[in-house]
């Protein structure tokens, strides 16, 4: 998961095409199997449905964050994202993990 999320930080960084397909040739490089199909699904959006939906997403943001949820909606609507409000209110988890994408992404859906 991590080398995904190296690869679109660098994808978000630039503008320059040259830039982001270097970005992608070195990521599927090295990247496993499975992951390179993930990957593949997520860039080209033929994803699998959603295991949560957004209802479920605040909900389990307001219970980490450890407010009420309707103080959850609230910031969410004036904030205006639903990721960057979730992002604002849970605690840092300072806790890294090395899963490869495939393994993460399988967790969710099965």
């Amino acid at each position: 998961m991590k080398k995904f999320a190296e690869l679109i930080e660098e994808l978000d960084a630039t503008t320059k095409t040259n830039r982001k397909v270097a970005a992608l040739a070195a990521y599927f490089e090295r990247a496993s199997e499975s992951d390179k199909i993930w990957t593949i699904a997520i860039l080209s959006h033929r994803r699998p449905p959603r295991p949560v939906n957004t209802t479920l997403l605040r909900q389990y943001a307001a219970e980490l964050a450890e407010i009420p949820l309707w103080l959850f909606e609230d910031s969410y609507h004036i904030v205006g994202d639903l990721a960057e409000a979730i992002a604002l209110v849970i605690p840092n988890n300072e806790m890294k993990s090395e899963k490869p994408l495939a393994s993460i992404l399988e967790e969710l859906i099965f």
